[in-house]
This record gives C-alpha cells, sequence and structure tokens, in this order.
C-alpha cells in the first residue's frame, strides 16, 4: 500500500506539468497524451491488483467467524485492521502535507467508517475497502 502511495505521488510530480495549468478540463495538455495513458495503463492495472488481493483475502480459511470472536473475527474488520487506517492516512500526510487531497482522503476514509457502521450485519466481499476507494 505504501509502495502504492509513493508511486502515485511520483506520478502526480512527473506529470504536474502535463495535467496543471491546461486549458482542457481534466484531459492532459498537448504533448503529454502518452504520458497521460501510460498513467491511466498504471492505475487501472493497479485497481485490478488490488481487486485480486481482496479476492484472495476473502478466500482465507483462517479467518473464521464462529464462537465468542465471529463478530470480531469478519473479513471486513481484519482486512481493516491489515490497511491500518491511520497510518495510511499518516503515510499519506507525510507525502502530501496538509493539503486538499488529503482532507477529501479524510472525508473518504471517514464517510467509509459511517457505512461500515450502518450496513455492519452482512459479509459481502464486493464491499469497498479503503484502497478501492483511493484507487
Amino acid at each position: 500500500v505504501a509502495d502504492m502511495l509513493q508511486d502515485s505521488v511520483e506520478w502526480k510530480t512527473e506529470l504536474s506539468k502535463c495535467i496543471n495549468n491546461n486549458t482542457n478540463g481534466n484531459r492532459c495538455r498537448n504533448g503529454c497524451n502518452r504520458d497521460c495513458k501510460c498513467y491511466e495503463s498504471w492505475a487501472k492495472r493497479k485497481e485490478k491488483e488490488w481487486g485480486n488481493i481482496v479476492k484472495h483475502f476473502y478466500k482465507q480459511d483462517d479467518i473464521v467467524e464462529v464462537g465468542f470472536l465471529a463478530e470480531i473475527m469478519k473479513h471486513d474488520i481484519v482486512l481493516e485492521g491489515v490497511l491500518q487506517k491511520k497510518e495510511l492516512l499518516q503515510i499519506i500526510q507525510d507525502t502530501y502535507g496538509n493539503s486538499q487531497e488529503t482532507e477529501h482522503i479524510k472525508q473518504l476514509l471517514n464517510e467509509e467508517k459511517k457505512n461500515q457502521v450502518e450496513a455492519a450485519d452482512g459479509n459481502d466481499s464486493q464491499k469497498k475497502t479503503t484502497m478501492d476507494k483511493l484507487l
């Protein structure tokens, strides 16, 4: 996760000349299409890789939802612990500082936590994780 965040920072730095101060919205400036297509391909590849990681995680047989630990041994809760959102947010803040992007990510994480509380009664492997939202 940390490597993916570092890679995204490198991409942002590399492509800043292509996406900042352009005249056509969020599209790449002329002459930057190759780099932007490369970034788009990278982002899609990372999204697919993360999807495969999550699918594999939900296949783990040693995460058993039985007995007195059933409520805390759900796949979603274990995955949340593995992602360690506070640590993830700290990595993002260390990388980006207290920027607008960081505030947006905080809002996403808070919204996700609220949604998890509201939907705590099911085990759905299609739920969006923190990384799904960031991707």
